[in-house]
């Protein structure tokens, strides 16, 4: 991992941890094949809750998103690329050779 994608990550984590208290929206894709994530290929995950707490373990370097009765996690280590506007935040990781994970969580209604 380089030093600009560390940055990235902390970065866009920070903004997250900014979004507390706030409505988010989390879509979650999985896929076997890189960098496609379309329908016949992937499984996906949606979750609309206020965000109640967020951290990073440091064992593991797992995020956790937790609200609204939801817990969600990611692993930031094998963190990819990501792409970030002022109200979304979306994470590519690479789980293995053949397992893609996108992550995306935007925040509804930014002030």
């Amino acid at each position: 991992m380089t030093e600009t994608l560390k940055q990235e990550i902390i970065k866009s984590l920070t903004l997250l941890d900014s979004w507390k208290g706030k409505q988010i929206t989390i879509i979650d894709r999985i896929s076997t094949i890189k960098d496609n994530f379309d329908r016949h290929f992937t499984t996906t995950s949606e979750f609309i809750l206020e965000l109640e707490n967020f951290g990073v373990r440091t064992s593991g370097a797992i995020a956790r998103i937790e609200g609204s009765e939801i817990v969600f996690q990611f692993r930031t280590g094998n963190i990819k690329t990501i792409s970030q506007r002022e109200n979304k935040i979306v994470f590519d990781i690479k789980i293995k050779e053949s397992i893609f994970r996108k992550i995306e969580i935007e925040i509804k209604n930014p002030e």
